[in-house]
């Protein structure tokens, strides 16, 4: 897949989940993208599961203790586009009400630089029906 093909915002179909935002480089070209899903228990599973396993091969993991970014910087698998984790959240996508909201930070990676202009901006391109909100929605529990 060419690198201007990879979409900026993938999220799953169910309402609730964890997101990432990953910094993807191949040679000078650099892009932002979010990702997530409700298949990983942690952001780092999501990290995994949506882009670790899509631009590496099988053998470049080595020592699998290492976070995939660590691992990104040191594998010898000559992988096309490297990978860095910017931080995360939770978010909760209402198809219904036209909502997004996204709130909180990753145990692991931490909030994200630039959430309320960057990440909102990509997640209102990618979705511009729907209102995007920084802020935990009523009725959600952690």
């Amino acid at each position: 897949m060419a690198f201007e093909e990879v979409k900026s915002v993938l999220i799953g179909e169910n309402g609730g989940y964890k997101f990432i935002v990953v910094e993807l480089v191949q040679g000078d070209e650099r892009k932002v993208v979010v990702r997530a899903t409700d298949l990983a228990q942690y952001h780092a599973g999501i990290f995994s599961r949506t882009l670790w396993r899509r631009y590496h091969a099988r053998d470049c993991a080595g020592n699998l203790s290492k976070r995939e970014e660590e691992l990104c910087r040191e594998c010898s698998c000559n992988c096309a586009i490297q990978l860095k984790c910017l931080g995360g959240g939770r978010i909760h996508l209402d198809r219904v009400n036209k909502t997004i909201h996204i709130w909180d930070r990753s145990t692991g990676y931490g909030l994200e630089p630039d959430r309320e202009t960057r990440t909102v901006g990509l997640l209102q391109e990618a979705y511009p029906e729907f209102e995007v909100i920084c802020g935990k929605p009523d009725g959600i529990r952690d």
